[in-house]
């Protein structure tokens, strides 16, 4: 699954009929040091990793939120596009079990 993010430094998503960036609950970019155990998560120059730990919480979180989740990266640059964004990217998501 694919949201459509910010490319700001804080995590936000976008929200389609109220066609601007989010946040949504306590999903957030962290540094790698707030993390208890950074076995296995890349670190990239800044300190900030995109690595969502917890998939199926997050995933949860978007859809009650009514942020719209796009099977194929495809659809979700075809949304962004036909919006005409601009200072976006996508965040991959894949949740094993979704809980509404």
């Amino acid at each position: 699954m694919w949201a459509v993010i910010s490319t700001s430094k804080y995590l936000k998503f976008y929200d389609f009929q109220a066609e601007n960036f989010i946040h949504v609950n306590d999903i957030r970019y962290v540094n790698i040091s707030e993390l208890a155990d950074s076995n296995g998560i890349a670190r990239s120059h800044d300190g900030i990793t995109e690595i969502i730990l917890d998939h199926d919480l997050c995933v949860s979180e978007l859809i009650n939120a009514g942020i719209p989740l796009f099977i194929k990266k495809s659809d979700a640059r075809e949304a962004a596009t036909s919006r005409k964004l601009t200072g976006f990217k996508y965040l991959k998501l894949e949740p094993k079990m979704i809980k509404i």
